[in-house]
């Protein structure tokens, strides 16, 4: 092994009220370290105190760039990473660190199954589940485009990905529905900016039936109903963020137009 075998990256932007309990759950890395994103709080001062490395990050830094960055920053053969708002469980790392050594050279990522949250309501409807992720991947294996927007995703350079089904991180997807309606708006924004980039065209009618269908499907096919009011008012937020999207395309296209 290396000095640091495995490391543990956090990015995040003004996380200060739940950064402490992500890092906590990923004490025991090599090294860790934490990409702040031009934060107003004290997310960088919480990070520091629980011993990261901090490194800072303009805020014009798109989400592949910041996943970039931190890889760069990691000197770790494998490297865990979370948001703010995740955290393994008790005793989760040192069973990840476990399996990780046992797992052969042709893996090169790992995804983890989640909870998502709803405040306090675990989302089990409505898309939320079975849900799986990359949190972790052999460094020299892979790597992140700058110009991922909008739910950046990790590229393999070779090897394979498995899931291990036995750790399960928490995601506190939500605060409540005021947040809710906030980061998916966040969202909708930049997928707005990522489509006028790419020189797409705003299309209202495709919009509504896009804002439509997926009320529908989340509704009916992914049975949010069984999340109860939670699940169904929630419906409707991600039904109004895509709704959105649209508009804030449109409104790019008309400041380009005047």
């Amino acid at each position: 092994m290396t000095s640091a075998w495995l490391s543990g990256v956090v990015v995040a932007r003004d996380a200060g009220e739940m950064i402490d309990a992500c890092l906590a759950s990923l004490a025991g890395v090599d090294e860790l370290v934490v990409i702040d994103h031009a934060s107003a709080d004290d997310t960088a001062e919480r990070a520091a105190r629980a011993g990261a490395r901090v490194v800072q990050a303009p805020s014009e830094a798109t989400l592949g760039g910041l996943r970039a960055r931190a890889h760069d920053e990691c000197r770790g053969v494998w490297v865990v990473f979370l948001d703010a708002d995740e955290r393994l469980p008790r005793g989760g790392l040192a069973a990840l660190r476990a399996s990780l050594a046992r797992l052969p050279e042709s893996v090169s990522a790992v995804r983890l199954p989640f909870d998502n949250r709803l405040g306090d309501v675990t989302l089990r409807w409505g898309g939320f589940a079975p849900a799986r992720r990359v949190r972790a991947y052999r460094r020299s294996d892979c790597h992140w485009a700058s110009s991922d927007r909008v739910h950046e995703v990790l590229k393999r350079l070779r090897g394979r990905t498995v899931c291990l089904d036995t750790l399960t991180v928490t995601h506190l997807t939500y605060r409540d529905l005021a947040h809710a309606e906030a980061k998916l708006m966040t969202y909708a924004r930049l997928g707005a900016e990522a489509a006028f980039e790419a020189g797409r065209r705003p299309r209202r009618v495709r919009a509504v039936v896009k804002a439509l269908g997926r009320a529908l499907r989340d509704t009916l096919l992914r049975a949010a109903w069984l999340d109860g009011r939670a699940g169904l008012r929630l419906v409707w937020v991600r039904a109004r963020a895509t709704w959105a999207r649209e508009l804030y395309l449109a409104d790019l296209w008309r400041r380009i137009v005047r």
